[in-house]
């Protein structure tokens, strides 16, 4: 079952900003087709309104959502406007202080190569999984759009990833989240900084750590934790917080120079 609060708390945390330039903020559902809904700080009149609003619109829309099996998503960093028409994209994106990194675990494989221990209930409901310890995860689904082709996941212990993160960057993430099949990490900002610089850190980070490049994009949207991931029908939450907060000039000159 969903949770509207651990939303609320991720979501607080997150979207939270002193800028004038983070004036509003996205939640997108996607299934065949793609929904969205802005939340502005000057329609709500400051944040304790906007948090209000996003809470409501979760109450009345998460439970029919997860229903029918909607991935529900919000978007990282504040737009500095409304768009006129769509979601918004990276040219709306004039500040942040998080970067983040999607680790996925994952291979394709074909019903003949299911393993056994998960084949009986991944073709009866289309998904299997097995729970290891310290949130490690062993599972298939089905790949959208295919009778044959299965999607293999094989993700680690939460332990193993937070060691390798501190080998290779020499500091551990603020948050994890556990995104139902991959690991969400994220790493606080100790301001806020404009976004071609943010740009510049969040390339850095998804390379070193070898995440899905995708996620480079400052309009990313990612899943929001206590939200249902469809494909395997596991809640998405946060395991990890740290107090790890980045000096963004320290990163530039340290790491990447």
């Amino acid at each position: 079952m969903f949770s509207i609060d651990n939303a609320m708390d991720f979501l607080r945390e997150i979207w939270s900003y002193d800028s004038l330039y983070a004036k509003c903020y996205a939640v997108v559902w996607i299934k065949k087709r793609i929904g969205y809904r802005h939340f502005c700080l000057s329609t709500y009149r400051g944040y304790d309104g906007l948090y209000d609003a996003v809470k409501t619109w979760l109450e009345k829309n998460l439970p029919w959502l997860t229903r029918s099996k909607y991935h529900v998503y919000y978007q990282v960093l504040p737009l500095s406007m409304k768009p006129p028409k769509g979601r918004g994209g990276e040219k709306l994106v004039k500040i942040g202080k998080w970067l983040w990194c999607d680790l996925d675990y994952k291979k394709e494989v074909f019903t003949i190569e299911l393993p056994d221990e998960l084949r009986e209930d991944a073709l009866k409901n289309g998904y299997a999984y097995i729970e290891r310890e310290d949130h490690g995860l062993y599972g298939v689904y089905r790949k959208e759009g295919s009778r044959s082709i299965w999607i293999l996941v094989d993700r680690p212990p939460l332990n193993q990833v937070i060691d390798n993160v501190m080998k290779l960057l020499g500091f551990k993430p603020t948050i994890v989240v556990d995104s139902g099949n991959g690991y969400h990490l994220y790493f606080k900002l100790s301001e806020e900084i404009k976004s071609r610089d943010l740009k510049d850190l969040e390339t850095y980070i998804v390379n070193k750590l070898d995440g899905d490049p995708q996620t480079k994009d400052l309009a990313r949207i990612l899943r929001i934790p206590g939200t249902i991931n469809p494909r395997n029908n596991r809640m998405s939450r946060t395991i990890y917080r740290s107090n790890t907060v980045i000096d963004p000039w320290e990163l530039f000159s340290t790491r990447m120079f």
